[in-house]
This record gives structure tokens, sequence and C-alpha cells, in this order.
């Protein structure tokens, strides 16, 4: 095999995907700068355990401290290894969504700007490769909050009879003519941008728009919408747990890490150009912060003070729940391994 190019290495997802390639045998070279504690304003946040624990236990793994938006460095990578740049993976960008808020122009340069230099340096050097970009729900912004929704009592639903009822939301909803985040905007740039080189250049590119990530971590990650590794720390610390907005109703699909770094394993072996996929946990994962508390507290046999905090987040939601149909029925080998209560243990078992 050749060599795959991991961008965010040393975070939640990258280092996961870069174990799994590395076990299977693939050359993984990481590029990581460790901007996320910046991003993140936490030193928690810090890749260089990740990095270290990669260089020691990830065999061949090789790790490159660079931007990935410095087009030279970019360059002079890729250009050792030529046309043997199997593929990137790309999760190397900020969605910390209080920061690209607050930071429009770093978002952009960041999520679009980065992406872009890495396309065009993987184009250059080695345009058969796969470019697969950790795109997000975020790119349809105001349009997932416009779904008619009904009060379970511990749970937002959508209306019976609804299309996005039954399996969840589609690759269909538009991402046009909506209010987005500013996080919301860059991804969605990103990811039209991914698409583009697929139709323009043929190159085999794949955006691959995802919700709330979890797993195992130093601190909370910033795709988990639920808080989920936060509130597994108030079960140990009994911490009252802190969820905004939507009176805690609100609900999500996790997808262990681990579950995506496997089905980024799929797709690299079957690239084709301009993909677009919505990947998640589904509907049987579907679950409200309320619903999470109380799964929380059953598993580990605590009690936890739940609080809810007016105020949704910029680019927040009510409601999602990921059709994972398109990538199911192209890759009907894939099922997420972890249900709620294996995900919810595993980062009981990462607490203690």
């Amino acid at each position: 095999m050749g060599v795959v190019i991991v961008t965010g290495s040393t975070g939640l997802l990258g280092s996961h995907i870069a174990r799994l390639f590395a076990d299977k045998g693939v050359d993984v070279v990481g590029v990581d700068n460790d901007l996320r504690k910046d991003i993140h304003a936490a030193s928690q946040w810090s890749g260089e355990q990740t990095r270290r624990d990669l260089l020691e236990h990830a065999v061949d793994y090789r790790h490159v401290d660079a931007d990935f938006r410095d087009a030279a460095a970019m360059d002079r990578l890729f250009a050792e290894f030529g046309r043997n740049v199997q593929a990137v993976i790309h999760c190397g960008g900020a969605h910390n969504r209080a920061f690209c808020q607050a930071n429009p122009a770093e978002a952009y340069a960041i999520n679009v700007m980065g992406t872009n230099v890495l396309l065009e340096t993987l184009r250059k050097h080695s345009k058969q490769g796969a470019f697969l970009y950790l795109s997000s729900m975020q790119v349809y912004g105001e349009h997932a909050n416009g779904l008619p929704l009904m009060d379970l009592g511990r749970r937002w639903e959508l209306l019976d009879g609804h299309p996005y009822a039954d399996d969840g939301v589609d690759e269909s909803m538009s991402i046009d003519a909506t209010p987005h985040s500013m996080l919301g905007a860059s991804q969605a740039a990103a990811d039209l941008m991914v698409q583009e080189y697929g139709h323009s250049f043929g190159m085999n590119t794949a955006s691959i728009r995802v919700g709330s990530i979890v797993g195992p971590c130093q601190g909370e990650h910033p795709r988990d919408d639920l808080g989920l590794n936060r509130l597994a720390e108030c079960a140990g610390s009994g911490e009252p747990f802190v969820i905004h907005g939507y009176q805690g109703k609100q609900v999500r699909d996790p997808l262990h890490v681990a579950d995506l770094a496997n089905a980024l394993w799929f797709k690299f072996q079957a690239p084709k150009p301009a993909s677009v996929y919505n990947l998640g946990g589904g509907r049987s994962m579907a679950c409200s912060a309320r619903d999470a508390v109380e799964r929380m507290q059953r598993l580990s046999g605590k009690e936890i003070e739940l609080n809810v905090e007016e105020g949704a987040p910029a680019g927040g939601q009510a409601w999602w729940v990921t059709n994972t149909a398109k990538f199911r029925q192209e890759f009907p080998m894939w099922r997420p391994r972890y249900d709620l209560d294996a995900l919810f243990q595993s980062l009981l078992d990462a607490k203690q």
C-alpha cells in the first residue's frame, strides 16, 4: 500500500484513524501542529501525549509538525512521496463553534484555505489519490431548525409522517438560503470545494458530514453536542451536568469515533469522485440530553444533577438524527459496533 496523510492526527478522530490504518499495514503520516490547544484555549486539548503514544505504539506512523495551510511545507511533504500518496484524510479543521464565531477570518483560513492547499497539493503530486474530508451537519445551517418538532416530555421529536421521521436526515437537505454559524459557513465552503475537485478534475473526493462524534478523550470534544465526555466526568466527580438550551431535550445520534474510523477505512478502499455522505449513529442511537443523563446514572450507579441553562449555542440544533442509508448501501459490511450502552460505558471506563 501507499502512504496515507492524516491531518489533525493527534485529535480524537485523527488519532483513531492513524492507529487503525497503521495497524492494517498502511504507512501513515500525521500532520498536526497542535493548534487545537489554542482554538479551544485549554491545556487538556494539547495533543502532545497523543503524539507520543502514536509514535510509540502505532506501527509505521510518522509525525510531521506542520500547519496544513502552509503551501510550501505541504508541497515538500507530498513531493517526498509523489504518486505514492494514496489518500489524504482531512480531519484537522477548526470545529469549535465559539472560536469560529469570534474569529471568522481564522476559521475561513483554516477550514477553507487550508482545505484548498491540501486539495491542490494532492492534485499536483498524486491526482489519483483519494481525498476524504470530514465535514459536518453544520453545513445544513438553520434548515435543521426549521423541521416540525413535537415535545415528548424528555425529548424533541419530528412529527409523524415527515420524510425524515423514520430514518433521519439524508443528503437531500439543502445547504442554501439559510443562516449558518461561522463554523457551518466555513465548513460548507470547504465541503463544496472538495466536491468540485471531484467534478472538475475527476479526483476521488468525499465530503463526509458527521454529527455528534464521541470517544474517550482528555477533554470535551467539540463535535459532541450532548457533552457526553463531560457527563461521564460528572458521574465520577458529583458535579452538576450543565447543558445549554432546548430545555435539555435536544436530540443527537452519537457515533463512536472507532466506528467512524472504520467507516473511513471502507471508503478509503473504494473511492470515487465527488461523493457526499451523512454519517452518524442513526435512528437507533437517537438520544436527548435528558435521556443521556438517565442512561449515565443507570450505568454508573451515581446520581447526576442536570442544570439546563438558557440560550442555545450559535449553530445549534434542537434535533438531529442522521440517515446513513446511502453510506450503508454502498458499504453494506459497515455497521456501528457501539450501541448506546457500550458507547456510554466506554466513556465511563475512560474516566476511572
